[in-house]
């Protein structure tokens, strides 16, 4: 078995946000690999175009296969390597489905597809791990702001009645008001938004 060392491995942006907030777009992801291909003397091998194979599993070793994406003819420079995982084939929702997931690479160097060992674990570069609360707002998921259970002032959720006397030119575009039950103002918005 061949082996890594030096390897890096770098989450772009939307990957992080993506994979850490947990939310279906996780089919817009990618991740930017780099690593270093030596022989079983510890050398880099020649530079060239190499065909490679990435695949996650849900294990160090053994473990059940979660996602596989062929590169072909990966220039491969000093030993270093860079690619980008999920731009021809979806990562999906693996990243959110799977507590842990670890990278295998397989290169063909001249004599077939062969396994580099061992197999890395995929983890968050370490500002990534506060955009795991990018969907809560302090801690609680937006889901729990569609029901009046986080404000218990029943109050706070009355409607609004505004007559013209309380409308100051230019600051209500008339355009924007409505008249008629259940239309008018909406106080849970500005400028339309929630």
């Amino acid at each position: 078995m061949k082996s890594f060392s030096s390897i890096m491995v770098i989450i772009s942006m939307a990957m992080m946000l993506t994979v850490m907030s947990g939310i279906a777009l996780a089919d817009a992801s990618s991740i930017s690999y780099q690593g270093v291909l030596r022989d079983a003397s510890g050398n880099a091998v020649p530079d060239n175009n190499y065909d490679m194979v990435f695949t996650l599993f849900d294990a160090a070793t053994v473990g059940n296969q979660l996602w596989t994406e062929p590169h072909n003819a990966v220039p491969v420079k000093d030993g270093a390597f860079s690619v980008v995982l999920g731009g021809g084939t979806s990562l999906g929702t693996i990243f959110t489905d799977h507590s842990a997931v670890w990278l295998q690479v397989a290169v063909n160097t001249g004599g077939g597809l062969e396994n580099y060992d061992p197999r890395v674990p995929m983890t968050a570069a370490p500002y990534a791990q506060q955009a795991q609360n990018a969907d809560t707002l302090d801690g609680v998921d937006s889901t729990g702001f569609l029901t009046p259970a986080h404000n218990t002032n029943a109050s706070a959720h009355a409607n609004i009645n505004l007559d013209g006397a309380r409308i100051t030119s230019g600051k209500i575009n008339n355009l924007r008001l409505n008249t008629g039950p259940g239309l008018g103002l909406d106080a849970d918005t500005v400028d339309g938004k929630q």
